[in-house]
């Protein structure tokens, strides 16, 4: 029930900021590169919580050392983005982006990262529940970021698609 309720929300989300890049796509560039230092203070909240809970003897390390690696594409993925954002920036400095060089930027965020924060959420449903409180409030915040930038994108990209598929399996 709460993944179809996502689902719906993700889908209204993209219904109102229109299909495809039918918006700005100069305030789209924008607001995916404010999402993409947003996902960075995020990435650095989960990485505490992982710390903190190994601190407490909640989460093993290994799971830790796992979840880094997991942080870590994703920041990894971040930084693609930005780049290729800022590739895009430089090749229309007047601002008039053709939705077509979004292209790029909706395949690295789809495989760079919204691949990775689904499989974050995917290891943190093998944690087992008295260990997963400090997590799962993280994870969660990071995925409800995706889903805001992937609703910013549009629901005609690769990203929209991606995280489609990807909710039905999810659930933390």
């Amino acid at each position: 029930m709460l993944k179809q309720m996502l689902s719906l929300l993700l889908l209204l989300a993209a219904t109102m900021f229109g299909t495809g890049f039918a918006c700005s796509t100069q305030r789209t560039v924008d607001y995916v590169a404010k999402g993409n230092v947003r996902l960075s203070n995020l990435t650095a909240g989960v990485g505490a919580a992982l710390n903190q809970a190994v601190a407490e003897g909640r989460l093993s390390d290994s799971k830790r050392l796992q979840s880094a690696e997991v942080l870590q594409r994703i920041v990894d993925g971040g930084g693609l983005v930005t780049r290729e954002l800022d590739r895009i920036k430089a090749a229309y400095p007047d601002g008039n982006i053709p939705p077509s060089a979004f292209t790029s930027v909706d395949f690295l965020f789809s495989s760079a990262v919204v691949d990775p924060v689904f499989d974050l959420l995917t290891l943190v449903r093998t944690i087992t529940d008295d260990q997963r409180d400090y997590l799962a409030v993280a994870v969660l915040a990071l995925r409800e970021l995706v889903l805001e930038i992937v609703a910013r994108l549009g629901n005609n990209t690769q990203s929209y698609h991606r995280v489609m598929d990807r909710e039905v399996t999810a659930n933390v």
